[in-house]
């Protein structure tokens, strides 16, 4: 249950919560959640076959209500904050990256609107009995932009490219990290890239070879990063390829105007293998970051989504109560410290002790959770992480305990601890700032001096990709649902570890769970390596990110049971007929 207190809100807190999105975990994961009326998922369940090898070949098939009228213009807009950095499946770094490359590539599976897995680039799949081996059988009707076939040599060439050390992606550890036979090495420079445990067997066949089994390997198939590439269009473009005029993507949209700082514009694939249900003709991403600014664009019906700004939440509850929808991601806010520049884990913790995570959450930001743990709980094999001690305790025990632990580092008011903290230029964030400014400042009279150094996301990544910082204001999002997305990111050598902290009983004891078939010593072990995160202090968690979202009546398909949501699942209806869509 989300931990709220605001009282403004608690009639939206009845009935069942967060608890119904814990995943359920089988052998290769399928998730179960009320399926949605507007569409259904054929086939979900695997098939065990003679020989103890699994099969799934569970399809999404969009169908929208009989009492749902249509808009006769299918277009939408929607907000992307930034320009993403790339479009590039094999050097996407960022969520903003991931969401908006999503609409123009097809993974193999993708995660439905009803939480189950279905096939996509792939029209089934399969386990072999000892976890192994994995084959995925592609879609033969499915073609590029261009008209050219999809096929498992496009799967092959950007497997590869994404370990290769040359491409330098922020995901290069993905694969290694997923098991897959050599990919460690090969991310190492120590192999080639086409020693990848990756075949084609035929041009419809992709067939992945695993060193230790990995349970939740259809998950993991669903990031973007995976996502096929064209070779030719690679080698005759280079970076360039992404541009519209250049582009080419097996997804259900073509890219046909990308403007910095201007907008993003995606038709749809008239060549797409599923182009007779997706819906949306044309949509738009516009780039603001101004919470007040995209809510008037929500009253003037342009944008059919928006965030509730926090100093008018109670007026607008009361106002449009119907189409206000709660949310909590798999999304975690959190101080990350350079370990190099904060060696000492008194002054880490002391700083993490001086935030009010209830405060900030419950009151300023008035939506999310507050957290002491670095991983969702309600992700797989993540339920048995606990908060801190200090979590529960009275804030100003909290504060004592701080200023206790900055004397014994060595800081007075004469030789204050001074540094600069780096975050993302955001709107919330910048309230977040004054209040983590004030806490340091104030409660610690004067022990602690914090500057701020707000940054365009772009750059602010950059940045953290350099580890060129002190301290982070940062956030990391689950790439798929299981609790290895997040703790395999503080590991040593992974390419998403940006504090240098590096603790081999830690890597010893994720690398243990990430081959431990057995799902209860697993989530044992995950919640071990919680608890070395929470002594160690080099990432402090502050809160899971949550939202009141405003969601139009003349929106349909929106689904807020998963965290990665589709454009190819939404219509646009006419309001004046439909009433608020479910």
């Amino acid at each position: 249950m989300l931990n709220y207190k605001d009282f403004f809100f608690d009639f939206l807190l009845e009935g069942p919560r967060l608890k119904n999105l814990k995943l359920k975990k089988l052998i290769a994961p399928l998730l179960c959640f009320t399926t949605f009326a507007s569409a259904e998922t054929v086939n979900p369940e695997p098939q065990v076959q003679a020989n103890g090898d699994i099969l799934y070949s569970a399809k999404w098939e969009n169908t929208i209500p009989a009492n749902v009228k249509l808009n006769k213009v299918q277009f939408l807009q929607r907000n992307a904050k930034e320009n993403p950095a790339t479009i590039d499946p094999g050097k996407l770094s960022d969520s903003n990256s991931i969401n908006v490359a999503r609409s123009l590539f097809d993974t193999l599976v993708r995660q439905a609107p009803d939480g189950h897995y279905v096939g996509v680039a792939a029209k089934a799949w399969k386990q072999s009995a000892d976890g192994l081996t994995w084959t995925f059988y592609l879609r033969p009707e499915a073609t590029w932009s261009d008209g050219k076939p999809v096929t498992a040599h496009d799967f092959v060439y950007a497997w590869q490219r994404l370990v290769d050390p040359q491409n330098a992606s922020v995901y290069i550890d993905y694969l290694a990290n997923a098991n897959v036979k050599n990919a460690q090495e090969i991310s190492q420079g120590k192999l080639a890239p086409q020693e990848l445990g990756v075949q084609a067997l035929d041009d419809y066949t992709f067939v992945v070879h695993l060193k230790q089994a990995t349970p939740w390997f259809t998950q993991l198939v669903t990031l973007g990063v995976l996502s096929p590439v064209r070779q030719d269009k690679i080698e005759q473009f280079g970076d360039q390829w992404t541009h519209p005029e250049n582009f080419v993507g097996n997804g259900p949209y073509i890219l046909t105007e990308n403007i910095i700082n201007g907008h993003i514009t995606f038709v749809k694939n008239p060549k797409y293998w599923d182009a007779k249900n997706v819906t949306i003709d044309k949509s738009e991403y516009i780039f603001m970051t101004d919470i007040n600014m995209i809510y008037n664009k929500y009253l003037a019906n342009e944008v059919l989504t928006a965030d509730i700004p926090p100093n008018i939440y109670n007026k607008v509850l009361q106002e449009r109560p119907n189409e206000v929808k709660e949310y909590i991601d798999p999304f975690t806010w959190s101080l990350y410290f350079n370990v190099d520049k904060f060696p000492d884990v008194k002054v880490r913790r002391a700083l993490k002790l001086l935030i009010d995570n209830r405060y900030l959450t419950n009151v300023i930001l008035k939506a999310g959770q507050p957290t002491s743990i670095f991983t969702p709980t309600f992700l797989a094999d993540g339920q048995l992480a606990t908060e801190e001690a200090y979590f529960t305790r009275p804030y100003q025990e909290n504060v004592e305990e701080a200023i206790e632990l900055l004397k014994q580092a060595g800081y007075s008011k004469e030789k204050p601890l001074h540094f600069s903290l780096l975050a993302p230029r955001e709107q919330l964030i910048n309230v977040t700032l004054v209040a983590i400014q004030g806490w340091f400042q104030q409660k610690t009279n004067g022990l602690v001096k914090m500057d701020t150094n707000i940054m365009e996301r772009k750059v602010y990544e950059s940045v953290v990709q350099s580890k060129d910082y002190q301290v982070r204001l940062g956030w990391l999002r689950a790439d798929y649902d299981q609790a290895s997305s997040f703790y395999n990111t503080l590991l040593c050598n992974n390419g998403q570890n940006s504090t240098l902290w590096c603790n081999p009983e830690y890597d010893a004891i994720v690398l243990e769970a990430n081959k431990t078939v057995d799902e209860r010593k697993r989530a044992e072990l995950y919640a071990k390596a919680n608890e070395i995160i929470q002594a160690q202090t080099p990432v402090a968690p502050i809160y899971l990110k949550g939202a009141y979202l405003l969601q139009s009546p003349a929106l349909g398909g929106l689904s807020l049971k998963v965290k990665r949501r589709f454009l190819r699942d939404y219509y646009v209806i006419d309001a004046k007929v439909a009433p608020t869509t479910k």
